[in-house]
C-alpha cells in the first residue's frame, strides 16, 4: 500500500518534468523549422519515404507522427500512402472511395491536382490509397505495366509538386511491389525504420537489394537518410547485443543509424485503436515516446539546417 501511495505523487512529477522538457524541445523544433524555412526563397520541396520490407515494425506510426509534427511546425506536408493496406489514409479520415487517389496517380488516369485532399484536423494533404488493398491485386499490376514509364509514374507526377510543398512524406507497404518501387524512384532519400530482432535486420538486407537496383537504373542516387530505431528496449540484453550488429550493417551500408531511439510505448496501440497520429493524440501528451519523436524531429531538422548550409558554402 505504501507503494501504491507513493506511486502516483512520483508518476505526477514524472509527468510534469516530461511536459516542460516536451515544451521546451518544441520551442527548440520552432526555432529549427523557421531557421530552415527561411534558407528556401519558395518550398522546400523535398521527398522522403519511410520504408521497410518487414511489417509490425511500426513505419506507418512514425511516418505519420513525423508528417503531422512538421504540419504543426508550419511546413506545407503532403503524404502520399502508397501502403495497400491505406492505414495513414484511414486514419486521416480521407475519402479512399470516391476521390481519385494514388492508385488513379500511378494508372496515370487523373490529374495531380484531383488526388489530393486538404485533411482539417491535421493540417496536411493527402493523396490517398484505395480501398480494397488493390494496389497489390492483380488488375492494377497489369494496368500499370500497360502505362507508358510503370516505375517512373509516381516520380512524374511528384515532380510538379515540389514547388507547392516542404515535405511530401511517402509511407509504403511492407512488400517491395510496384507501388513500392515507384516510392523508391520518387525518393530523394528514405528513412528506414526498424525494432531489433533478427526479422527486421533481413527486411533491411531486403530493402538494399532494391535500393542497388534503383540506383544502378541511374534515375536515382536514392541516398539512405538513417536508420531509425523504434520500439526499443533500454533494458533488453538482446536489444543491446543486436544494436551493435546494426551497427555493423549500418556502416557496410553506408548508412547512419540515427541517434535518436524511439522507445516502446503502449500508448502506441491506443492511438492506432483510435485511428489518430501519435503526435496528435491527446493521451500521448507529455509521454516519453513523444519526447523521443520530438528528440527525432530536432535531430532531423538540425541535419536538414547542416546540409543546407554546407550546399551554400560549396557553391
Amino acid at each position: 500500500m505504501k507503494r501504491a501511495k507513493l506511486r502516483a505523487p512520483c508518476m505526477n512529477i514524472l509527468r510534469q518534468l516530461t511536459k516542460r522538457r516536451n515544451s521546451e524541445v518544441f520551442e527548440k523544433l520552432q526555432k529549427l523549422a523557421n531557421q530552415l524555412k527561411k534558407r528556401f526563397a519558395g518550398k522546400i520541396g523535398k521527398i522522403i519515404v519511410f520504408i521497410n520490407q518487414k511489417g509490425g515494425i511500426g513505419k506507418t506510426t512514425l511516418s505519420h507522427a513525423f508528417a503531422y509534427l512538421l504540419a504543426k511546425l508550419g511546413f506545407a506536408v503532403l503524404i502520399i500512402d502508397i501502403d495497400p493496406s491505406g492505414n495513414i489514409s484511414s486514419n486521416s479520415e480521407a475519402d479512399r472511395t470516391d476521390t481519385p487517389g494514388v492508385m488513379e496517380l500511378l494508372l496515370t488516369t487523373s490529374k495531380i491536382d484531383e488526388t489530393i485532399q486538404y485533411i482539417e484536423k491535421y493540417g496536411y494533404y493527402v493523396i490517398a490509397a484505395p480501398e480494397g488493398r488493390q494496389l497489390e491485386s492483380k488488375d492494377f499490376i497489369k494496368m500499370l505495366d500497360q502505362t507508358e514509364t510503370p516505375a517512373m509514374n509516381l516520380r512524374n507526377g511528384t515532380e510538379t509538386l515540389r514547388d507547392h510543398f516542404d515535405f511530401i512524406i511517402i509511407d509504403t507497404g511492407p512488400n517491395l511491389n510496384d507501388a513500392t518501387m515507384n516510392g523508391l524512384v520518387a525518393a530523394d532519400e528514405i528513412i528506414v525504420p526498424t525494432t531489433i530482432n533478427i526479422n527486421s535486420l533481413d527486411g533491411i538486407a531486403d530493402l538494399w537489394d532494391a535500393v542497388c537496383s534503383v540506383r544502378e537504373s541511374g534515375v536515382n542516387a536514392l541516398p539512405i537518410r538513417g536508420i531509425l530505431i523504434n520500439r526499443f528496449n533500454a533494458r533488453g540484453i538482446a536489444d543491446r547485443e543486436t544494436k551493435d550488429f546494426i551497427d555493423q550493417i549500418a556502416a557496410a551500408l553506408n548508412a547512419p543509424v540515427f541517434s535518436t531511439y524511439i522507445r516502446h510505448a503502449a500508448i502506441v496501440e491506443r492511438a492506432t485503436k483510435a485511428r489518430q497520429a501519435l503526435t496528435a493524440f491527446k493521451e500521448a501528451d507529455n509521454t516519453p515516446i513523444i519526447d523521443d519523436i520530438y528528440k527525432f524531429m530536432e535531430e532531423y531538422l538540425k541535419g536538414e539546417n547542416e546540409s543546407v548550409a554546407n550546399k551554400a558554402t560549396t557553391v
